[in-house]
């Protein structure tokens, strides 16, 4: 198990990041996330965050930067969210040193028309490709419904792919002022079977130092949240699979992580519990059950999905409002309550198992919890504490504040 003490907060003025230890790790991993993504893209420029992704890391596969990334076993990817682009480089080979330099290196942030236009023509080809992903068509359709309920999310329905239109209205200057204003203060961590020494950490720092990343000396502050948790609920249907939702304005983002990580597995009533098996051998409403959960700075989205055919939509919705009502009334089952708890730390329990990845997934949660809360690190280790803590009592009174309307 990864600890607080496995942690270490490296600073050199206003640059920090955040080393992770542990004999778990069995490649070494460095991560670079900016606070940007495409909930800061404008109305006619959507995708831009995205595009600028892809032109960050452009490399020619016969560009002898790429063959040599290869020889030394380098793998860099990125990815963009609703608000932020993350860039990660691994190895088996390498040093956590070694990586980072790589990876601040290819952080080239001087773009080329030409490759605006090669890579404009590759997410064109993922525009096609997402409109068939139900994941991600239910995804943004149940954005655009918490959109429909809180006027002032809008930024949020805007797609991080863009469209084949709004790509191709982005020009060099857009992407040049996009990096100058957004691709400041980066969260970094390294991870490591190893702690770096004192000459490692300090090349890290002069790497920063010297590489087109801007630092803007800001205060960290905890976000308040002077409003009262306001929830809403939403169902659609897509296809043969209904959907319902829930929206929640003004929550606490480390609360929340807990606490709607539990209840999403309580509403879609756990794939192995035995109230779900009952819902499908005897009833035969429901053949598959999702659920998903995204919490954001200000504002979290839950859904569950149920495939299920056409003729049994009505029961199986009826289905569902029932379990709502039971949870509105505090009649919260005790052993489903139970089995949420224990399917949520199974799944986080195989994902430390798995040794490959595990670096990764360190740095993945904790990414938003580092530099946002200072010295008070959030940990894995507090967030299995904190669900193996949570009580039916205190779970029962979340539930009755989400459900009060």
């Amino acid at each position: 198990m990864i600890t607080p003490n496995n942690y270490t907060k490296h600073e050199f003025g206003d640059k920090i990041f955040f080393e992770i230890t542990s004999p778990l790790l069995i490649k070494n991993t460095v991560l670079m996330r900016f606070n940007v993504g495409s909930a800061n893209d404008s109305k006619k420029k959507e995708g831009l965050s995205h595009l600028v992704e892809h032109l960050v890391l452009h490399v020619d596969e016969k560009d002898k930067i790429h063959i040599e990334r290869e020889k030394k076993g380098l793998f860099i990817n990125a990815f963009t969210e609703k608000e932020r682009t993350t860039y990660i480089a691994s190895s088996y080979i390498l040093s956590v040193e070694e990586i980072a330099k790589e990876l601040i290196q290819a952080l080239n942030l001087n773009i080329k028309k030409e490759s605006i236009l090669k890579e404009i023509e590759v997410i064109s080809t993922e525009i096609l490709q997402d409109k068939e992903d139900s994941v991600s068509v239910n995804f943004d359709k149940a954005l655009t419904e918490c959109v429909r309920l809180y006027g002032k999310l809008k930024p949020y329905k805007h797609s991080i792919l863009g469209t084949e239109k709004s790509i191709k209205n982005i020009s060099l200057q857009d992407i040049k002022d996009y990096i100058d204003t957004y691709y400041i203060n980066p969260s970094i961590s390294t991870a490591s079977s190893k702690p770096l020494d004192k000459d490692s950490v300090n090349n890290i720092f002069s790497y920063l130092s010297n590489k087109p990343i801007i630092y803007k000396t800001k205060e960290l502050k905890k976000p308040i949240i002077e409003e009262k948790l306001e929830s809403k609920m939403f169902e659609f249907v897509i296809k043969n699979t209904q959907i319902f939702g829930i929206c929640l304005n003004n929550s606490n983002r480390i609360a929340d992580d807990v606490f709607l990580s539990v209840l999403k597995g309580y509403l879609a009533y756990n794939w192995s519990s035995v109230c779900n098996q009952k819902m499908r051998l005897e009833k035969q409403l429901v053949y598959f059950v999702n659920n998903y959960c995204q919490i954001f700075k200000n504002f979290s989205v839950l859904y569950i999905t149920y495939d299920v055919s056409k003729k049994n939509r009505e029961p199986a919705r009826k289905e569902y409002l029932k379990i709502v009502k039971d949870l509105q009334n505090e009649n919260i089952s005790m052993d489903v309550f139970e089995a949420s708890k224990s399917m949520l730390l199974s799944l986080v329990y195989d994902s430390l198992g798995n040794e490959e990845k595990v670096s990764d997934d360190f740095l993945f949660f904790n990414q938003d919890y580092l530099l946002n809360n200072g010295d008070s690190l959030y940990t894995i280790e507090d967030f299995i504490n904190s669900v193996k803590k949570l009580s039916l009592e205190d779970f029962t009174k979340y539930v009755k504040n989400i459900f009060k309307n």
